[in-house]
């Protein structure tokens, strides 16, 4: 190739049409415009001047206005031509031009008009006598060309040759203004890389193109042009466009094609305008390893994926063996517009874990409400198909959506999974959800696959928020981690309703699953009022750790505030449900099942009074009473499991003067240094109300039990109608702190009534009586009562 002084070439021998033969003609005139045609052959065939031999240009450069004639038809250039500044090439239609191999037509600061005829069509084709696509370079508008380039009613074929910059049969640089280029009806053959390669948007029209038999592109166009197609192109035996530049700067919609756009390098969304870039219905974009789209990185951008149920919007993989993770996804940044949404889109074979990427679709973005994904399917996703793992995201809408063939469905953040419906899900085990504090108040809906907890969990913020759990949802948590609610300011709520069908299930991630896998659920002291687990079940938790003492702990001395109904706990470490202060007291527990664990409840007395006759107990050996103060009035049914006391427990209170009822068949056991004790911190009211055939037993922890293992039952300045009715009282009478008997009554007066009582291997005596207390004895069957 000359340099672009030399670059066009004599035409040796610029022939007309072939009945025109050798005829002799004189014009010495360069750069001719005319259409001279006084000069006449022997046979009085009139022939133009521009046609004869004789009349040679000493190149092909137009450096002022050129026409090319049908009645020349064809011409040849074996070298290129150039259009340069300030001149037009124009070309009638008919016109057949015919360029030498590795050269082309390139128009400068010019233009060119080639403006055909349906009926006449000019081509433009390669002098080769057997062409294949490449055997020429093409036709190449530099960046600097003027307004008012034309191309219509052509045909442009085997160019595209790579050479000296060539990208296809028509190059246009970029750099040309928006408008300076109109094509219309224009055919591409045979075309080596593309039929039309366009980096810029320079197009005034762009219309009616067909493109035939590209072993490379039918279009290779940046991805602002890609907005300038307007409509439906033609395609026989092409396999695919290009997106060629990486930037949409400017609001655009990209319209379907018959074959889809590959996109050579990732897409940018984002510009000065605040672009929006739309994508219609039917429209595919495939991408190549390692690239995304990515909108509202830098600057705001939006997209619009508009695609419908029978011709959905798709983005897949460009490898010709595509696999989950070939291409990064869809990646939504913090500038993303309001209004950007998702629907009807297949996406597939993305989420390549590089550069943050979550999942097929990652939203980096905090803003609130910015982003829809409704009626889209996610198939064959590296990672996860949704991802959003900002504490603040929430989408606009998120229903309908499909999920297939991937390790995880979505991965969202607590305030995100708020804001999405119930999604469908093939082949995909899990979802996966990021532990970080939800800060407002939402609903989970129960998905038909788990959701993986890979941290802790946290219902806090300043708007004191709720959490709604639907039924049918089941959360998988590992190690150290949990659901706590509360522990921050303006506390946290949590209500979770299962139905008795579909309950709502915690457990353990583990592949082989164990008690104490997990921590559990934790309730803080500012917990609100309302919260609630009801149907749910909860499986695994009660690790050793930070303080947990079961798979529920509950912390504080919230009264009334936590209900626990028709839930069921199993495998737990330590125990299932467990109370830390003795001030707490439950707003109701009633038909809960508790299985294969050391422990069912562990919990103050206070705490007790609400649970209800209605547990079961399966493959757990008893409850726990941790000691303290009772200081509330309250019952105690029966449960069919014993009660063992880990400490000491009072009743009594000045202010609420407290009356214990404890019903017939409970069971407590204790170990040494413990007792019962009331009166002692205040006024209170023990009433025993065992049967003949169902007392309350009072007795020994030890395996191997002996008289004195523990203390025994204090009462002491005790409130009228204390009462022993129908218990057992078995081997007491420690010798501590006191201590006397199995039963030991000071200052009490005629305040205490014990009857029908066994007494079995006590220390010192079965009861033992101060000077200041006459109690009523009846029938206790032989006990040994000492008076002093």
């Amino acid at each position: 190739m000359k340099t672009t002084a030399l670059l066009a070439v004599a035409l040796m021998g610029l022939v007309g049409c072939k009945s025109c033969g050798d005829e002799p003609g004189t014009n010495n005139g360069s750069n001719n415009t005319s259409n001279n045609t006084s000069n006449n052959t022997s046979n009085n065939t009139t022939v133009p001047l521009e046609c004869t031999p004789a009349y040679e240009y000493t190149d092909w450069e137009v450096a002022t206005d050129r026409r090319l004639i049908k009645a020349c038809s064809p011409y040849i250039a074996d070298d290129g031509v150039q259009v340069s500044a300030g001149a037009t090439l124009t070309i009638d239609p008919g016109v057949e031009f015919q360029i030498g191999p590795r050269e082309w037509i390139r128009v400068g600061a010019g233009n060119i008009k080639a403006n055909g005829t349906a009926d006449d069509p000019i081509l433009f084709t390669t002098t080769a006598g057997s062409p294949d696509p490449g055997s020429w370079l093409g036709i190449r508008l530099d960046a600097e060309v003027e307004a008012g380039n034309e191309i219509s009613h052509a045909i442009i074929e085997y160019g595209g040759a790579s050479e000296f910059g060539g990208k296809g049969c028509l190059f246009i640089e970029a750099g040309v203004g928006v408008g300076r280029v109109s094509l219309t009806d224009t055919t591409f053959r045979s075309c080596a890389q593309a039929g039309l390669a366009a980096p810029a948007p320079v197009f005034g029209e762009l219309a009616r193109l067909t493109f035939e038999d590209m072993p490379g592109f039918g279009m290779s166009l940046g991805a602002d042009t890609v907005g300038q197609v307007t409509d439906r192109f033609t395609f026989t035996n092409v396999t695919a466009n290009q997106i060629s530049t990486d930037n949409v700067t400017t609001a655009a919609t990209w319209i379907a094609q018959d074959v889809p756009y590959r996109v050579l390098n990732s897409l940018e969304v984002n510009g000065e305008s605040d672009p929006m870039l739309t994508l219609d219905a039917g429209l595919t974009l495939q991408f190549n390893s390692g690239e995304w789209l990515r909108v509202g990185s830098l600057e705001d951008g939006g997209l619009a994926v508009n695609g419908t149920p029978a011709s959905p919007v798709v983005m897949e993989s460009a490898a010709g063996t595509q696999a989950a993770g070939d291409w990064l996804g869809i990646r939504f940044n913090d500038n993303v517009l309001a209004q950007s949404n998702i629907t009807n889109l297949v996406m597939r074979h993305a989420g390549g874990d590089t550069f943050g990427t979550k999942g097929c679709v990652t939203l980096a973005a905090t803003p609130a409400a910015r982003v829809s994904i409704d009626d889209s399917s996610f198939d064959q996703c590296l990672q996860a198909g949704v991802a959003a793992l900002d504490q603040g995201f929430t989408f606009g809408s998120f229903t309908g959506n499909t999920f297939q063939n991937s390790d995880i469905g979505v991965h969202l953040a607590p305030n995100a999974i708020s804001s999405i419906a119930v999604q469908a899900y093939d082949n995909v085990p899990a979802n996966r959800l990021e532990g970080k504090d939800l800060t407002v108040s939402g609903t989970w809906v129960g998905q038909p696959v788990p959701w993986r907890v890979n941290d802790s969990i946290e219902v806090r913020g300043e708007s004191s928020p709720v959490l709604t759990l639907g039924a049918g949802g089941t959360y998988q948590f590992q190690g150290s981690d949990w659901l706590r609610v509360g522990s921050g300011t303006g506390g946290g709520g949590l209500i979770a309703q299962g139905t008795a069908a579909d309950p709502i299930v915690f457990q353990s991630s583990a592949g082989t699953t164990a008690a104490g896998d997990w921590l559990g659920l934790r309730f803080a002291d500012d917990t609100l009022t309302g919260t609630v687990l009801e149907f749910v079940t909860v499986e695994h938790g009660g690790l050793d750790a930070f303080g947990q003492d079961g798979a529920v702990h509950i912390d504080g001395a919230t009264v009334g505030r936590i209900s626990i109904r028709n839930s069921t706990f199993g495998d737990c470490g330590q125990s299932c449900i467990a109370v830390s202060n003795a001030g707490f007291q439950f707003g109701a527990v009633t038909s809960n099942t508790f299985r294969d664990s050391p422990v069912g409840f562990s919990v103050p007395p206070n705490a007790i009074n609400a649970i209800s006759d209605g547990q079961t107990y399966t493959n757990v050996p008893a409850n726990q009473l941790t000691g303290g103060a009772l200081t509330a009035t309250g019952t105690w049914v029966k449960q069919s499991v014993p009660w063992n006391v880990s400490n000491s427990w009072d009743v009594g209170d000045d202010a609420a003067a407290p009356v214990l009822t404890i019903e017939a068949g409970n069971a407590f056991r204790f170990i040494s240094g413990d007792w019962l004790r009331v009166g002692s911190l205040g006024t209170g009211t023990l009433i025993v109300n065992g049967t003949a055939a169902d007392p309350v037993r009072f007795t020994s922890r030890q395996q191997a039990p002996a008289a004195g293992d523990w203390l025994g039952i204090r009462l002491q300045d005790v409130s009228n109608g204390t009462l022993l009715d129908y218990a057992v009282i078995e081997h007491a009478g420690e010798s501590a702190f006191g201590q006397r008997g199995a039963v030991h009554l000071v200052n009490t007066a005629s305040a205490v009534t014990i009857s029908n009582c066994t007494f079995n291997a006590n220390l010192q005596a079965d009861i033992w009586i101060d000077s200041a207390s006459t109690p009523t004895l009846t029938n206790n069957g032989g006990a040994v009562i000492v008076n002093e």
